[in-house]
C-alpha cells in the first residue's frame, strides 16, 4: 500500500515532500537527458535575504515530517545549487527517492517549495513517476490544491518541480489537540470535498485521503496534498492512468506495499482493500471516514491490518450510536452512513457530500427525520425508566433530554423530564449518596468549629464566677476539666471524623452539664444550656437519625444531678418554699453586685450564643435553598 498507519509522524507529514512509490513504466525519451542551461543570474532587487522569520519549521513547512522519517535534519548540508532560477535556502525534508527545498525564485523574489529526484541515476520508471506527480497537481487549477509553477531540470538532468510553499497544520493535528470548533472543521471538510469532487470532474482519483493528507492553513486556506497515487479514470494529456505499487524497500514512512493495492488502512473503500479497480465513490469512502473522525473523535476502523479486515467486514456503523456523548446531529450521522457503505454504488457523489454539509450548515435541518429520532430516543427513555434502577433512571433521562434537543415540540419528552425532576426515586442513587456525604462531611466540620468557638466563650465566664465567689474550686475545676476535653473531642471529630469521635462529643457534652447544673444550680441557667447543647448535636448530620439517643445522653447527663440529690448522695440545690422554687449553687455564693453581673452576664452569653448557633443553620439551609431554586427555575428554562 502507498499509504501507512498513521503515526505522530504520518500525522504531521506535509505530502509536498512525499517520496515516489517504486517502479512505475518506462516514460518516453524527453528532456530528462537534456543537458540543463546554464541558471541565469539573480537580480539583486529580486533576490532578498531570507529574514529569521521567514525560516521553516516543522509544523508549517512541506516535508517537516518526512526529514523525521528519513532521518536527515533541516539544513544546507548536501544541497545542489543547481538549480536553474533558484537560490536553495535548506532542506525541508529527505524521503527515500526525492528532496523537498526551500527556495528562493530568483525571477519573482518568493519563496517556494522545490521537490526534486535525488537518485543520482534514477530508473525510468521512477522518473516517470515522479513527473506523473507533478503533472496530476498541476493539472487541477483548484484554491484546495497545491499549485505547481514550474516543471524543470536541474544541472545534473534531475527532474524537480516548484509548488506553493505552506504555512499550516494538518487536520490530523488539529483533530488530535481538539484546537478547532466543529463549525470549523465542517467547512474545511466542505472545502476538501469541493476539491475532491472538481478532481473526479477531471478524471482524477486520489486514493490516499484521509486527515493527514489535509493541510489547515493559518489564514483559512485548506489544501488536499498527496496525489502521487491517485489514479485517473480518464488520462489523456499523456499522463500514465495508473501507478505501480511500490517494492517496500521504496517506501517511505513506515509505509507498506501488498499487491496492487494502494492507501491507508481505515481509509481504505472495501473494493480498495479487494485490489479492485476503484473510482471515485473510494475517495467518497474516504470522506466518509474522515467525516466520522471528525464527529466522533474515533476513527471508523482500527489502524494496521485490523483496519483492512474491519473495512470487509462492512458493518454498518452509526457516529451517533458510536459515541452518543458527541451529540453527533442526526443528518451528518445519516450522511456519514450513505457515504461508508460497502456497496460502491450506493454511495453518495462527492458534491453530494458537500452539499449536505453546506446544508447542515446553514441550518437546513431534516424535521421529518428528527421527530422520528426523537419518538425513538422518547421510546428508549421509556424503557429504561421501567427497569427501576439507578442505571435506568439516569438513562431515561439523558434519551428524554436527547429527544427533546431534537424536537422542542416533544412535549411528552419534557413531560417526562418533569417527572423525573419532581418524583424522587425510591431510593437514592450510589452516586447521589457519596456527594451527600461529602456535603454533610463539610457541614459538620463547620458546625464543629462553631461549637469549638462557643467552648472557648463559655470558658471565658470563669473570671466573672471567680469574681461571683467561689466556696471550693474543685466543681469549677471539674467543668474546666470538661470543656476543655470536649473542646479537644470536637477538634479530633473536625479533623478525623467518625462513629467514635462523634459519639465522645456527646458524652463529654453530658458530662459538662452534668458539672454545670452542680455548679450552676439545676435551674434557670442549667436547661437553657442543655437546650443549647441539644440543638447542637442535633444539627450534626451524622447524628439526625439518632435523635432518641442523643437525647437519651444528655438529658442523662442533665437530669443525674437531680437523681444524685434525690437520693440523698448529694446536697440538694434546689427547694419550693412559699410558692417559689429556690435555686442555689453548690459552689458559688451568689450575693451582692458581683453575682448579678456574673448571672447577667452568662445569659447574654448564652442567648447570643443560640442565636448565632441558630441563624448559622438558617444561612446554610437558605443557601441550599436558593441553590435549588436556581437549578429548578434553569430546568424549567429547558423544558418550558
Amino acid at each position: 500500500m502507498a499509504g501507512s498507519e498513521p503515526t505522530d509522524r504520518d500525522a504531521a507529514r506535509d505530502p509536498l515532500a512525499a517520496t515516489e512509490l517504486g517502479p512505475g513504466p518506462s516514460p518516453a525519451p524527453g528532456p530528462a537527458g537534456a543537458s540543463p542551461s546554464p541558471a541565469p543570474a539573480p537580480t539583486p532587487e529580486l533576490a532578498p535575504t531570507l529574514t529569521p522569520e521567514l525560516a521553516p519549521t516543522a509544523a508549517t513547512d512541506p516535508g517537516a515530517v518526512l526529514a523525521r522519517a528519513a532521518g536527515a535534519g533541516a539544513g544546507n548540508s548536501g544541497v545542489s545549487a543547481g538549480l536553474p532560477g533558484y537560490r536553495v535556502d535548506g532542506i525541508i525534508g529527505r524521503g527515500g527517492m526525492g528532496e523537498v527545498m526551500l527556495a528562493h525564485d530568483a525571477h519573482l523574489g518568493r519563496l517556494v517549495a522545490v521537490k526534486r529526484m535525488r537518485a543520482a541515476a534514477p530508473t525510468a520508471a521512477a522518473t516517470a513517476r515522479f513527473l506523473r506527480e507533478a503533472r496530476i497537481q498541476a493539472r487541477l487549477d483548484h484554491p484546495a490544491v497545491v499549485p505547481v509553477y514550474q516543471l524543470g531540470h536541474d544541472r545534473d538532468g534531475l527532474p524537480f518541480f516548484a509548488m506553493k510553499r505552506l504555512a499550516g497544520t494538518t487536520l490530523a493535528e488539529v483533530l488530535a489537540g481538539g484546537r478547532a470548533s466543529r463549525q470549523r472543521l465542517l467547512r474545511a471538510l466542505v472545502d476538501v470535498t469541493r476539491a475532491v469532487d472538481f478532481a473526479h470532474s477531471r478524471g482524477v482519483v486520489h486514493r490516499d485521503l484521509k486527515p493527514a493528507n489535509i493541510i489547515l492553513g493559518d489564514y483559512g486556506e485548506v489544501y488536499v496534498l498527496d496525489w502521487g497515487v491517485a489514479r485517473l479514470v480518464d488520462p489523456g494529456d499523456g499522463i500514465d492512468a495508473e501507478v505501480v505499487p511500490a517494492r517496500s524497500g521504496d517506501l517511505h514512512d513506515g509505509a507498506t506495499g501488498h499487491g496492487d493495492v494502494i492507501g491507508t488502512p481505515g481509509y481504505m473503500a472495501p473494493e480498495q482493500v479487494r485490489g479492485e479497480e476503484v473510482g471515485p465513490p473510494a475517495d467518497v469512502y474516504a470522506l466518509g471516514a474522515t467525516l466520522f473522525e471528525l464527529l466522533t473523535g474515533q476513527a471508523l476502523h482500527p489502524r494496521g491490518e485490523a483496519g483492512l479486515a474491519a473495512t470487509l467486514l462492512g458493518e454498518p456503523t452509526s457516529a451517533a450510536a458510536r459515541a452518543p456523548a458527541a451529540d453527533v446531529p442526526p443528518e451528518l450521522d445519516e450522511l456519514c452512513a450513505a457515504a461508508v457503505q460497502t456497496e460502491p454504488a450506493l454511495r453518495p457523489s462527492a458534491r453530494q457530500v458537500a452539499d449536505a454539509i453546506e446544508r447542515y450548515l446553514d441550518g437546513d435541518r431534516d424535521a421529518a427525520m428528527r421527530r422520528a429520532q426523537a419518538e425513538a430516543h422518547l421510546a428508549a427513555a421509556r424503557a429504561a425508566l421501567a427497569c427501576a434502577d439507578d442505571a435506568g433512571r439516569a438513562r431515561a433521562m439523558q434519551e428524554a433530554g436527547r429527544a427533546l434537543a431534537l424536537d422542542r415540540g416533544q412535549t411528552a419528552a419534557a413531560d417526562l423530564i418533569t417527572r423525573l425532576l419532581l418524583e424522587p426515586p425510591a431510593r437514592v442513587p450510589a452516586e447521589v449518596a457519596t456527594i451527600i456525604a461529602r456535603g454533610d462531611r463539610a457541614l459538620g466540620q463547620r458546625q464543629s468549629r462553631f461549637a469549638i468557638v462557643g467552648l472557648f466563650a463559655y470558658s471565658s465566664m470563669v473570671p466573672f464566677l471567680l469574681w461571683a465567689g467561689l466556696r471550693s474550686g474543685w466543681w469549677l475545676g471539674a467543668a474546666c476539666l470538661a470543656v476543655l476535653v470536649q473542646m479537644a473531642a470536637s477538634w479530633v471529630d473536625l479533623r478525623w471524623p467518625s462513629a467514635a469521635t462523634r459519639w465522645t462529643v456527646v458524652v463529654l457534652s453530658a458530662s459538662s452539664l452534668m458539672v454545670l447544673s452542680r455548679l450552676l444550680g439545676p435551674f434557670v441557667i442549667a436547661p437553657a444550656l442543655t437546650v443549647a447543647t441539644c440543638v447542637s448535636l442535633l444539627s450534626y448530620p451524622a447524628l439526625l437519625n439518632r435523635p432518641a439517643s442523643v437525647l437519651a445522653v444528655v438529658l442523662a447527663g442533665a437530669g443525674a444531678p437531680l437523681l444524685l440529690e434525690a437520693s440523698g448522695l448529694w446536697a440538694s440545690t434546689w427547694s419550693l418554699q412559699g410558692g417559689m422554687l429556690v435555686s442555689r449553687s453548690a459552689m458559688l455564693e451568689l450575693s451582692g453586685a458581683p453575682a448579678v453581673v456574673a448571672v447577667l452576664v452568662l445569659h447574654a452569653a448564652l442567648v447570643v450564643g443560640t442565636a448565632l448557633y441558630t441563624r448559622q443553620l438558617a444561612l446554610a439551609r437558605r443557601e441550599a435553598h436558593v441553590q435549588l431554586e436556581l437549578r429548578a427555575w434553569h430546568l424549567r428554562q429547558l423544558v418550558s
